[in-house]
């Protein structure tokens, strides 16, 4: 309640993404716990003893799976903050040379 009383902010915002991953994590946490019994249920009674090569490929792709997933809703915000830094850090530095550039603070010193 505290949430949707709240204006729209930048912060809020960030709460709501906060929120979403904690969602897929749930899920993804389900789904790590679930994959070796169902990959055992697998191994026993549905596929053969010559078709391993597929209980094998079913746990490598489960891993990868749970991996990609996990980057995807754990990613970064599209923009960092360090870059907003480095970009106002370059710009503060041609406005303080008169003239800009190498050559001119080369002749300026």
């Amino acid at each position: 309640s505290q949430l949707m009383d709240a204006p729209a902010s930048i912060q809020a915002g960030k709460l709501y993404r906060m929120h979403s991953a904690y969602k897929a994590f749930r899920w993804i946490f389900l789904s790590f716990i679930v994959a070796p019994t169902v990959e055992i249920f697998l191994r026993l009674s549905v596929i053969p003893w010559d078709g391993l090569w597929a209980v094998v490929l079913i746990t490598e792709l489960q891993t990868w799976a749970t991996y990609a997933v996990a980057a995807y809703f754990f990613r970064p915000d599209a923009s960092l903050a360090v870059f907003e830094l480095t970009r106002d850090a370059v710009s503060d530095d041609d406005t303080e040379v008169p003239g800009g550039g190498i050559a001119a603070a080369a002749a300026a010193a």
